[in-house]
């Protein structure tokens, strides 16, 4: 039972990120995860113009102890395994 309590919480905290994420980019979380997973959205982010947001999420991506720290979080690592299974 606690498994099934840790994995609920942890796709809550996902789907939570997703949202969050789509707010702040304005789009829907179903159009965020389309551009996630099609690439589209590394493409946009690694062009972004220094000092934007963006540009923040570009620099964690070249920076693998920035990378690893962000990984290690339970809902980040949640979002990308369910971003990679399609739901």
């Amino acid at each position: 039972m606690r498994n099934n309590l840790n994995k609920s919480l942890s796709q809550s905290g996902a789907d939570q990120l997703l949202d969050t994420a789509a707010k702040k980019l304005g789009c829907t979380p179903e159009q965020l995860k389309a551009q996630l997973q099609s690439g589209e959205l590394e493409k946009k982010i690694r062009s972004a113009p220094k000092g934007s947001q963006l540009s923040g999420i570009a620099a964690i991506m070249n920076d693998p102890a920035a990378m690893r720290k962000l990984m290690s979080d339970p809902a980040a690592a949640e979002l990308i395994k369910k971003l990679k299974n399609g739901r």
